[in-house]
């Protein structure tokens, strides 16, 4: 069983590509590489949702599983 390497790219395009490059190279070593981001479907970043989409189709080894928005919750008054 490979050993499996999680990377969390920031929710920039400056930042996916390259985490993208380190999870090929990390292949190439033979690690299993997941790639977490935050699903943006519903935000105003379309560039950066058009691009995680692009990426994971180029990249098929790469598992990239998209993690659900956390809304914020109401303050409690004391």
């Amino acid at each position: 069983m490979k050993k499996t390497i999680v990377l969390y790219p920031g929710l920039f395009v400056s930042h996916l590509v390259p985490m993208m490059e380190l999870a090929d190279v990390l292949l190439e070593v033979g690690y299993a590489v997941t790639a977490a981001v935050i699903d943006l479907t519903l935000d105003q970043d379309a560039v950066l949702a058009a691009t995680v989409d692009r990426v994971a189709a180029a990249r098929p080894s790469v598992l990239v599983r998209r993690l659900p928005q956390i809304q914020d919750s109401p303050e409690v008054a004391d």
